[in-house]
């Protein structure tokens, strides 16, 4: 039981990580800044595939770039990437709160519920 726990939160982060890191990849895709890695975990590499990097740990992640390019861009492409991240973690919870609201018949007015 412990075991199937750990994997599947194991499971569970490196697809919130892969899906937050994803936004800032799509924003540096828009603005064309090259993208040299990808990278998921810390420790020994276990996978890598192109410039994506799966390493042990799946504890952090991270997309490097050229600096000098970086430095070329202007101050709303950089914010652009800055929140490509947090915009696609709200992007796909309010799509897996919809899912639920129609998998288990959830009211709508309980998931989003004004504060």
């Amino acid at each position: 039981m412990l075991i199937t726990f750990c994997l599947s939160f194991m499971f569970i982060l490196v697809l919130c990580l892969m899906i937050h890191e994803f936004g800032h990849f799509i924003a540096m895709r828009l603005v064309h800044l090259p993208v040299e890695e990808v990278r998921i975990g810390i420790g020994p590499r276990i996978l890598q595939r192109g410039y994506f990097h799966l390493h042990l740990i799946p504890v952090s992640a991270y997309i490097q770039c050229k600096e000098k390019a970086v430095k070329q861009l202007n101050a709303s492409q950089r914010v652009l990437i800055d929140l490509a991240g947090i915009m696609m973690n709200v992007l796909v919870a309010f799509v897996v709160l919809l899912m639920l609201h129609q998998w288990i018949d959830v009211p709508i007015h309980l998931i989003f519920h004004p504060i």
